[in-house]
């Protein structure tokens, strides 16, 4: 099971003790840590978060802004490759138990408009350098729609950005469970925002089409973080090819437009159309 949090700085020993005992106590054997605001990371710092454990790659801060830590139980997981970008840390990841190989990626997004684009190209750098199974996971300081924040919401332009940039790198995005936010400025009349998540391609989705991402509850950091479960099983799923051959069957092209009504809608564009074929794909497989 996988952790995504922006813990907001780890140069305490309180702090990353406290990371730690969260960690353990819920089991996570892969580790996804944004803003650490460690500009230099010792081998000290790494056993204070995993003991004799977890191996690590990182991203150091700017100066107190940004840093990005990936670690992952050894005994379960080895290290094939990685990238590091200005906004976004990737690993290579193999199962020791299987050999199965998959792709994470761990982002920091940045808030300036410009210094987006360049996050977003990035991710896209990323998508074509490596085939598979991919999860991108974080902080991406931005929402998919107004229904995701709280407070402040003039933000079209970055939610029409990012719904965009989701359908071009083909990442799902499925419901986060347990909470509707992940971060809150903690005030009298909060200002919150679903500004952490989880995705993943659809060849992930082939091998844990069971996977979920739950919003969990801690007083460590301003943001919530997130597990995310890999599902009960592994199994692999084959592939949806659609065949001419159901175009010959009386009933198929009047149940495709009754299906296509029934799927459930989206407030964004994009979701609705990638919800909708998935809607599909599933009637038609029954």
């Amino acid at each position: 099971m996988l952790i995504t949090w922006n813990v907001r700085g780890l140069g305490l020993d309180t702090k990353r003790f406290g990371v730690r005992d969260f960690c353990q106590l819920n089991k996570f054997d892969i580790i996804c840590l944004q803003e650490t605001k460690l500009n230099t990371v010792t081998e000290s710092i790494l056993k204070s978060l995993g003991g004799n454990l977890f191996d690590w790659s990182f991203v150091p801060s700017e100066g107190s802004s940004g840093g990005i830590m990936i670690g992952w139980n050894s005994s379960s997981w080895k290290k094939l490759q990685e990238k590091v970008d200005n906004y976004v840390l990737t690993v290579v990841l193999q199962s020791k138990k299987n050999n199965f190989k998959w792709t994470l990626s761990s982002v920091y997004g940045p808030h300036c408009n410009k210094e987006r684009l360049m996050f977003w190209q990035e991710l896209k750098d990323i998508k074509n350098t490596f085939s598979g199974p991919w999860i991108v996971v974080g902080d991406f300081n931005v929402t998919s729609n107004s229904s995701e924040r709280k407070g402040k919401s003039n933000y079209r332009r970055e939610m029409e950005e990012f719904n965009d940039i989701i359908n071009e790198l083909e990442l799902i995005d499925s419901p986060l469970h347990g909470r509707k936010f992940t971060w809150s400025n903690k005030r009298r009349s909060p200002s919150m925002a679903r500004l952490d998540r989880v995705f993943f391609n659809s060849d992930w989705e082939d091998f844990f089409p069971f996977s979920k991402q739950q919003g969990l509850s801690s007083q460590l950091s301003d943001h919530a973080p997130i597990s995310f479960d890999f599902g009960d099983n592994q199994c692999y799923v084959k592939k949806f090819r659609f065949e001419k051959i159901w175009l010959r069957s009386d009933d198929f092209l009047y149940k495709v437009p009754v299906w296509w009504r029934c799927a459930p809608s989206s407030v964004s564009a994009a979701k609705n159309i990638v919800g909708k074929l998935r809607f599909m794909r599933k009637c038609i497989k029954q």
